[in-house]
């Protein structure tokens, strides 16, 4: 079974599963971690390489990069305010995961999926219903409101259904509520044992506070060294693959 992504199945999310769900590919990865400088925000809200509205477009440009046999795996999407103050989605074809904000701090994630062989992902999360600004409000509903999680579980068992990852593919809870909740909680449990042999492993939030360099100790300890991202397809860049 190929672990690349289908155009097929990149239509299925991109008509279903666009405004709650993405994929771990963004522009301007950083290129070297060094824990004594900033990580950068620049290009981690784009989102235009994921318009391709044919298989050739798909083929030649972000479908070298998807991978269906690494999946990553949040809690709720993150809400924005408006300007009469709702809290409102991000309706941009796969922005979720893909936000300027000083808060979401979706740039951590690009750096991990980056140097730790996560790129090119499928990202989803446990409750795809639920849109706030603080996923507090998303984690006390899914334990709290069994049938709220009964609904939120059979979504993500659609969504992996179309995906059909690979049985040993890897899964990685962002964050220790992710992993909890998959654990203590029957409706998850089941899904994730559904369609993967192994538990899925976590990581700290890409919004936890500590710095750059416990973020790369966390993630070395957790998926291992880091690995050689040279070869890997990276949108607006024509010097590689």
């Amino acid at each position: 079974m190929t672990t690349s992504v289908p155009f097929s199945v990149y239509q299925w999310m991109r008509a279903n599963r666009a405004e709650v769900a993405s994929w771990a590919v963004w522009e301007n990865p950083p290129e070297v971690l060094d824990p004594d400088s900033q990580l950068t925000t620049a290009g981690v809200g784009e989102v235009g390489f994921f318009e391709t509205p044919t298989e050739d477009d798909y083929l030649a440009g972000v479908g070298q990069a998807l991978q269906r046999d690494i999946v990553l795996v949040g809690l709720n999407p993150a809400g924005r305010q408006d300007k009469t103050g709702r809290v409102v989605r991000d309706v941009r074809t796969f922005g979720c995961f893909h936000d300027t904000s000083s808060v979401t701090k979706d740039h951590r994630l690009r750096a991990v999926a980056y140097h730790w062989g996560l790129w090119g992902g499928f990202i989803v999360d446990l409750d795809t219903i639920t849109v706030e600004t603080s996923s507090k409000v998303a984690e006390e509903k899914l334990k709290s409101d069994a049938k709220h999680r009964d609904i939120c579980a059979q979504l993500l068992d659609e969504t992996l259904g179309h995906l059909e990852p690979p049985r040993h593919a890897t899964v990685v809870f962002l964050g220790g509520s992710v992993g909890d909740l998959v654990e203590k909680k029957q409706e998850f449990r089941t899904v994730f044992e559904k369609y993967f042999d192994s538990p899925g492993v976590t990581i700290w939030h890409y919004s936890h506070r500590d710095g750059l360099n416990a973020r790369i100790c966390n993630a070395t300890k957790v998926l291992g060294s880091r690995q050689d991202p040279s070869g890997l397809w990276v949108p607006g860049r024509t010097d590689r693959p």
